[in-house]
């Protein structure tokens, strides 16, 4: 039985190379035919992530002005799933520190002085890392992961958290 099986894999594996081999090292690298990207161009298609520089994502403004609640419960799923973590969360009144915050301290977002940081902070934050400007982040990058709208949808439900924690 096992001598059957042996020679069936032997049999198999002789045809399923994970690729050809014969085209190794012919295939061009980028640069070697194709010209160069140009200076601050986009590929096509990637226009809906593209965003304004990390020196200028201050200026940001959030679209969602008065959110949606369809906007704030996916700011609010996105940053249980992603953020609670580190940053904790404020809810029913009390704030509830994040996992690791003993080991990491990731910084309360519903305080004041989170509070009267523009809009262009927290998403400059999330999509290019904290802090947006400078080699060593703190905070890693998280821009690949979610839309533009789900960052601004996460700095609507932030807002919430501030705007609850006043009251």
């Amino acid at each position: 039985m096992v001598c059957r099986i042996l020679a069936i894999l032997i049999a198999s594996s002789a045809f399923a190379l994970p690729f050809n081999d014969d085209l190794v090292g012919t295939q061009p690298k980028t640069g070697q035919i194709m010209r160069s990207e140009p200076k601050d161009s986009i590929p096509i298609g990637g226009n809906d992530r593209y965003v304004v520089p990390a020196e200028e994502v201050l200026s940001l403004t959030n679209p969602n002005k008065k959110p949606t609640e369809v906007q704030l419960q996916r700011g609010k799923r996105l940053y249980k799933a992603n953020c609670t973590q580190c940053h904790g969360i404020f809810q029913d009144g009390n704030y509830h520190p994040g996992a690791v915050q003993p080991w990491i301290m990731g910084l309360d977002l519903s305080t004041p002085d989170m509070a009267s940081k523009p809009d262009g902070h927290f998403f400059g934050s999330i999509h290019y890392g904290f802090p947006a400007v400078g080699d060593v982040k703190v905070m890693v990058p998280y821009g690949y992961k979610f839309s533009i709208d789900e960052h601004w949808d996460i700095v609507s439900f932030i807002r919430s958290m501030q705007s609850e924690r006043r009251k």
